[in-house]
């Protein structure tokens, strides 16, 4: 996994850009996780507000980047399932101007004030030792800025940490 997140990050992310639909490209993301034993517990609300969501962009990569998130946000939760705590994930589209953004919040024990201007740097990782790569966000970080996007973390009034990916419509 390790070499594979290596390579990942340094591949171009580039590739060829099509007409995407995001919000496809989202449920894919999420149909994919659903199965998984680390989401059984996770009450996640999904609000599809934009009223566009087609991108240019290469759908796999716009995958890697919402599955990237998502993983962040389930292993931030963990805390939560092991204190029995409801574990809460909102994921929202909205149209901005020329522009969508999803955001991805979760209630977990968030990422100190410190540390939040790291997360997108390679091998940055607040992770235990082995627990994870620290590429998954610096190669979402790559490939939403190759869209022409954003993308930002934030720390919730709840404590939680919300990622918001913007890419041009």
């Amino acid at each position: 996994q390790i070499i594979k997140d290596l390579l990942d990050f340094s591949r171009s992310s580039s590739g060829e850009l099509v007409e995407t639909h995001l919000h496809d490209a989202l449920q894919n993301t999420l149909n994919m996780l659903a199965p998984q034993p680390m989401m059984e517990s996770i009450h996640s609300r999904l609000e599809l507000a934009a009223s566009d969501d087609v991108v240019l962009a290469n759908p796999n990569r716009l995958q890697q980047v919402f599955l990237n998130i998502l993983l962040n946000a389930v292993d931030a939760l963990a805390e939560k399932e092991r204190k029995g705590e409801e574990r809460c994930l909102r994921i929202r589209s909205e149209t901005s101007g020329e522009h969508i953004l999803v955001s991805f919040a979760d209630n977990g024990p968030g990422i100190p004030e410190k540390e939040i201007a790291h997360i997108f740097d390679p091998f940055y990782t607040t992770k235990e030792p082995g627990r994870g790569t620290g590429l998954g966000l610096s190669v979402s970080y790559r490939i939403v800025e190759s869209l022409g996007g954003t993308i930002h973390a934030e720390i919730e009034s709840d404590g939680g940490t919300r990622i918001t990916v913007r890419i041009p419509l």
